[in-house]
């Protein structure tokens, strides 16, 4: 939920990469986001979870990987 708040994504990927496989790990973090089951466990904590919020937050995560 702090993905519009990130200032340095290639910093980001580079502190990831230091200690894991960063393309194995995203892989994992884009199947986890994609899931239905995802949004329905946020709204479980946070309450209705605006669609066009939910999807911009989504695109600043996926948007990691391209930097």
């Amino acid at each position: 939920m702090l993905a519009l708040h990130i200032k340095d994504k290639k910093w980001i990927k580079e502190e990831i990469s230091k200690k894991y496989n960063f393309n194995e790990r995203f892989l994992k973090l884009k199947e986890k986001i994609n899931s239905k089951q995802f949004k329905d466990g946020l709204q479980g904590v946070f309450g209705l979870v605006d669609n066009n919020l939910f999807e911009r937050h989504k695109k600043e995560i996926l948007d990691i990987e391209l930097s």
